[in-house]
This record gives structure tokens, C-alpha cells and sequence, in this order.
């Protein structure tokens, strides 16, 4: 895969399926809409449906080299999906992602990087999950796998929490990204779901993902995300010095296949 970007360089055509999708999901607001004032549902529910379709449609017919067109309800939305991590005194990020075998008593896998976890690997019952908007909720958590040469962990928990969908492409150089995660607030507190955008400025062997979206100690663990509101990758690493520069870099989502998820090829 090129790492430049040429004139004639058109995104990605969404595949028909999407398309189909959001046809679906507009029958089923109207159906609900009918059947809400049928059983008496607040004209505020019915809203706040019609919201959802919407935000869903706009972000999945985003082109992935601009921003969303709603960036506050874009937020606000990723921010649904991501929980703060904390291990023996210390803290990251990590998010609501799809896995098919769950622990029975758990609803919920979150990714994470191994090294915001890695002093509990032997204590696992250490590990805090909290939820909600201020992360006020603490949640049961279990450490269900680890691979600490990709630098990545799997968390599940006892509450339910919307999943983020991973990247249908390998990002290209131009991409609009958004990091999002619980960076520090340069004194003894946290940023809760911080947000930074920038563009993707290199993509290395479709595993290093390297933004301009500013990635903190904190950040570790939290999703690299496109304007579809889907994930790239994690962002886990991040450097700066007058020899090497200033980078900020993801590993890609497709790096979970090789131990933690069984991916179709």
C-alpha cells in the first residue's frame, strides 16, 4: 500500500450493504415512531431515535478525509462506548469492541493496551473498570486475554455498553482522525474522553497507524478513529525529541487477529 496520496485519489466507495443498512434503520424509525405514539412514547424518545438514525447515516457516508459534519454529537456518541481503566495506582484508556464469546455474567469486551494492565497480569481482580459519563460507576471487571508482544488486552465487564465497529479499509495518509481517551490534566487529575484530531500522516506494513491527533499518557488503550466513527486503531505510542521528532501512533485494529480475535482472512 502507497503511503502517498495522489491528485486523482477518489475514498473508498462504501460497499451496497451500508447503503441497505441505513434504508433499514429508517423503516424501523418510522415504524417506531408509529408504534411509540400508539403506546404513548415521549415525543423526547421518539427525538432522540430519529437523532440516532441520523448521526448513524451522516457518519456512515462521511468522506474519510473530513471531519464529521456533527462533531459534538459525534463525540458524545464514541464517548458512550469508552471507560476509564485503572491497575495499582495507575490509569488508561479503553473501549466497548465487538467479541462473540463472552464470559458468561459478562456483557460487554474492551480493548486495551497490555502495558495499562500489565502490573495486574498476576492480580487480574486489581483491575478497576468505571463507566458513565463521569466514570463515577465502577463495573465488574474480568481480564479475558492479553498479548503483551502486540501490546494489547482484552477486558470484559458486567454492563452493557455500545461497540465500536473497527475500520472496513487500511487508513490512508490524509485521513481525518480523532484520539479520545483519559490523558492527564498535567496535575493530579484526569481529562475524562480528552479528544485531539489531526490526519493520518503514514501508514507502516498496515500495522503502524501515525497521526497528528496528539496521543497523552492516558490515552493508552483508546481508539484512534475515523470520521465513520469507526477505529483504526489503538492508540498506543507516542514520542518526541529534537533526533526523532514528534509522533503519535495507533496500532491497527487488524493486529487483534493475530492472538486475541479469530478474524475472517
Amino acid at each position: 500500500m502507497s503511503d502517498f496520496l495522489e491528485a486523482s485519489f477518489e475514498p473508498p466507495t462504501p460497499p451496497q450493504p451500508k447503503q441497505k443498512r441505513s434504508i433499514l434503520v429508517l423503516g424501523l424509525l418510522i415504524l417506531v415512531v408509529i408504534t411509540g405514539v400508539i403506546a404513548g412514547i415521549s415525543l423526547v424518545q421518539v427525538q432522540d431515535l430519529k437523532n440516532s438514525a441520523q448521526y448513524s447515516s451522516s457518519t456512515e457516508d462521511a468522506n474519510l478525509f473530513d471531519q464529521p459534519s456533527d462533531l459534538p454529537t459525534f463525540i458524545e456518541k464514541v464517548g458512550e462506548s469508552i471507560v476509564l481503566i485503572k491497575c495499582n495506582g495507575s490509569s488508561g484508556t479503553g473501549f466497548a469492541y465487538d467479541d462473540e464469546n463472552m464470559t458468561e455474567g459478562y456483557k460487554t469486551a474492551l480493548v486495551t493496551n497490555h502495558h495499562v494492565i500489565d502490573e495486574c497480569v498476576d492480580s487480574p481482580e486489581n483491575i478497576e473498570v468505571f463507566i458513565g459519563e463521569d466514570y463515577k460507576t465502577l463495573t465488574k471487571a474480568n481480564l479475558s486475554d492479553y498479548d503483551s508482544e502486540n501490546d494489547l488486552a482484552l477486558i470484559e465487564i458486567e454492563a452493557t455498553l455500545p461497540i465500536l465497529d473497527a475500520a472496513e479499509y487500511f487508513a490512508e495518509p490524509g485521513w481525518w482522525t480523532m484520539a479520545i481517551g483519559n490523558p492527564s490534566n498535567g496535575d493530579d487529575g484526569l481529562l475524562y474522553r480528552a479528544t485531539t484530531f489531526g490526519h493520518i500522516a503514514a501508514v507502516e506494513d498496515d500495522y503502524y497507524n501515525f497521526t497528528s491527533a496528539v496521543i497523552n499518557p492516558g490515552n493508552s488503550g483508546g481508539p484512534l478513529l475515523n470520521s465513520q466513527g469507526q477505529v483504526i486503531g489503538i492508540n498506543s505510542l507516542a514520542w518526541s525529541s529534537t533526533k526523532d521528532g514528534i509522533s503519535n501512533v495507533a496500532i491497527d485494529t487488524d493486529v487483534l487477529c493475530e492472538k486475541l480475535y479469530t478474524c475472517d482472512e
